[in-house]
């Protein structure tokens, strides 16, 4: 994956959106390296397969991870978040700055809000009774093309993408680890033996016990002795990573919900090129 990061570089442009564009660029790099980490994490540093009789006829296999989810995730996790978070800001002090606006480069942010009225307010400043403005807001110095793009994206709670969800989540990893945990272990492949039996399960899910601390699948197994059980060579499978409770995305996949979040900063970039270029 570093490889093929590096296939199509960038050395200059004059596309003003072109440090957004590399900040969604680099966040997917981090999640596709997830991914791969995400099959390659139940073979890691060991793993242990345990067999208990359910009822008559079926057996529960059940994986015990040796390791808890590894805190490494939760920087890859966290930098993602990150990129695809500026990469909103990127593109709101482009749209806001000269020449297509008049604002300045260190006040620009890109607005969320709790609610719309919360997001207006951050967008657009504050204003006393007398109407004067008391705070310029976020996007001071945009035209109204500007604005009308940023609020179609719906940037509060209960918007279309989820893109304040996405803001809290990149204020969290600034003082906690966003360490992912598991919803359930998907195994393609695994091999076992029960006496001189062979057995193969595949597209099978494992699902977790309350505290995640070992996955089980229940298998038909008629007239055989579980006490002959014995693990094969083969063994492919691969963790489903999801956001940890009380966080935002509180029990979504990880993966998933960032690269659609990706896709949303990759569309509002081409909306504001199509527009502003």
């Amino acid at each position: 994956m570093a490889i093929e990061y590096y296939d199509r570089l960038t050395y200059g442009s004059s596309n003003p959106f072109i440090g957004a564009k590399l900040k969604v660029k680099r966040a997917e790099r981090h999640l596709h390296e997830l991914a791969k980490a995400a099959c390659e994490l139940p073979r890691m540093r060991g793993y242990h397969f345990v067999i208990a009789k359910r009822e008559p006829g079926k057996l529960d296999i059940v994986f015990l991870p040796k390791n808890p989810m590894p805190l490494e995730f939760g920087g890859v996790v966290g930098d993602a978040v990150h990129n695809i978070r500026a990469a909103f800001d990127y593109v709101a002090v482009v749209i806001s700055c000269p020449p297509y606006g008049t604002g300045k480069r260190n006040k620009v942010h890109f607005p969320t809000g709790e609610n719309w009225q919360e997001f207006i307010e951050s967008r657009d400043g504050r204003f006393a009774s007398t109407g004067k403005r008391i705070w310029k807001g976020k996007m001071h110095g945009a035209e109204s093309d500007a604005l009308r793009i940023v609020e179609e994206l719906e940037p509060y709670y209960g918007g279309k993408y989820s893109i304040r969800e996405l803001h809290d989540l990149d204020g969290w990893d600034k003082h906690v680890l966003i360490v992912p945990t598991t919803s359930l272990l998907h195994v393609d492949e695994l091999e076992f033996m029960i006496g001189d039996e062979l057995f193969s399960l595949t597209g099978t899910d494992f699902q977790p016990n309350a505290d995640g601390s070992n996955f089980t699948a229940t298998i038909d197994c008629r007239g055989v002795d579980p006490e002959q059980f014995k693990r094969g060579d083969r063994f492919n499978a691969s963790f489903t990573m999801v956001f940890g409770k009380g966080q935002p995305f509180d029990g979504q996949p990880i993966i998933p919900t960032l690269l659609n979040l990706c896709d949303v900063a990759k569309d509002f970039i081409k909306t504001c090129e199509a527009h502003f270029l």
